[in-house]
């Protein structure tokens, strides 16, 4: 009788263990699809900036969500704004660029997953702070993994290029007549395309809404630009990664041209040179006159 009831007792103690340990596992499994559920369609993750790249893997269906800011700052209106991505996997990825407090986007973004760098370009419209969302099709069967960065067109001593086939771009205003000089030396391993551009009439689109004003030469591991500038305004300086990366500080040197007959001028003589050579004339006239009056 005793032995029945030890083992009537044994099986009911075996059975709520495995009734526990079914429980222990039913919210562990629970739990464990609710943070794959929040990882794939995460709320707006923590700040994100221009001086890195970015990594992440979106399962069918799943999203992630981008806060985009200038250091932590907002960024400001009528800059460009560049985006760089390269994808693999299997399927379509969806992007789509907003304001922090808006539900709709002023630009999206439709890439097949091809293995490719994409980039794309748009214009912020306000000063604030955005959004960036990457959202894998319901109908894709793949996991597809994202690297990207961004970039804007604020006017920064310095920039890090750090996706291979990215792309950054600085931004100066400069006024008609004036000579630009801009240069950097090319970080060691990397191959770099640059180009100076200015806005066109064409919808504002990588490369094709802009009209290029000058190329890059290379000088002895030095990439340079000198060119005389024929329409004033904001012009844009673009630095194209063909292979490679790394940090860029670029030289800026603007001199003015000086004309005092219609075309007729001095050439590319900036004003303080002018200057100088005015003085120089100048106290030379007035040392001749005080030597003839001591005589």
């Amino acid at each position: 009788m005793v032995q029945r009831l030890s083992h009537a007792n044994a099986g009911r103690d075996s059975r709520q263990v495995r009734r526990r340990t079914l429980g222990v596992l039913l919210v562990y499994l629970l739990f464990s699809s609710m943070y794959v559920a929040a990882h794939d369609s995460e709320e707006a993750s923590s700040e994100s900036d221009h001086m890195t790249h970015y990594e992440l893997e979106l399962r069918p269906g799943g999203s992630r969500i981008f806060k985009v800011t200038w250091g932590g700052q907002p960024l400001k209106a009528r800059w460009l704004f560049l985006l760089s991505a390269q994808m693999r996997g299997d399927g379509q990825v969806v992007v789509k660029m907003q304001g922090s407090g808006s539900e709709h986007p002023f630009a999206t973004y439709d890439w097949a997953v091809d293995g490719k760098v994409h980039t794309e370009l748009t214009e912020i419209p306000e000063d604030g702070f955005y959004n960036l969302t990457f959202l894998n099709s319901e109908m894709s069967n793949d996991t597809v993994d994202i690297r990207f960065q961004f970039d804007q067109s604020c006017e920064c001593v310095g920039k890090i290029l750090d996706l291979d086939g990215g792309v950054v771009v600085f931004q100066q205003k400069v006024e008609k007549g004036e000579k630009v000089h801009f240069a950097f030396a090319e970080p060691d391993g990397a191959y770099f395309r640059v180009w100076a551009g200015v806005r066109n009439r064409k919808p504002l689109k990588w490369k094709t809404g802009f009209d290029i004003v000058a190329d890059a030469l290379k000088w002895g591991g030095r990439l340079q630009m000198d060119y005389t500038v024929e329409t004033g305004g904001t012009h844009y300086f673009f630095i194209e990664s063909v292979s490679g990366t790394g940090f860029i500080v670029p030289e800026y040197e603007l001199r003015e041209i000086i004309k005092l007959d219609g075309d007729e001028g001095f050439g590319d003589a900036p004003f303080w040179f002018v200057g100088i050579g005015v003085s120089v004339v100048l106290l030379g006239f007035i040392l001749l006159v005080f030597v003839k009056r001591s005589r």
